[in-house]
């Protein structure tokens, strides 16, 4: 069981930060960063007690399903899973020190220039402003 542990722990906070998601981004933050270090937490503590398994169901028949459905942790798998909830609590963690531009998507939006299409030409200047129309009526 405790090979699920570090699982249950980020589906459960998952769960409570989607709940909280209409309260302050303080709040939703500071859940999703706490579960997180549960989980980065529950991974070294999961470290002395592998190789672990868990067996999920008993197939029936067994004729036609010999093998069961199981999780196991072995020590490649666990360098494999602490390396992943270190990432996601480094996401998390440097999240509070990024500029607030809006969602992803804006950021992506505005940061790719247009494609040219010949790559050996100049770039196109802005069009001139046209003073005459700018002039304040008399």
């Amino acid at each position: 069981m405790i090979a699920l542990l570090p699982s249950m722990l980020l589906l459960v906070g998952a769960g409570i930060t989607w709940a909280a998601r209409h309260r302050s981004d303080r709040l939703t933050w500071g859940v999703a960063t706490a579960f997180a270090l549960l989980a980065w937490l529950s991974v070294l503590v999961t470290l002395p007690a592998l190789p672990a398994e868990i067996a999920l169901s008993a197939w029936r028949p067994t004729s036609l399903f010999a093998s069961r459905l199981e999780i196991s942790l072995d020590r490649p798998a666990w360098g494999i899973l602490y390396a992943m909830a270190t990432a996601l609590l480094g996401i998390l963690l440097t999240a509070v020190a990024r500029p607030a531009g809006g969602a992803a998507g804006s950021r992506t939006r505005r940061s790719a220039p247009a494609p040219r299409s010949d790559p050996s030409a100049a770039p196109a200047l802005p069009p001139r402003p046209r003073w005459g129309a700018l002039r304040c009526p008399r």
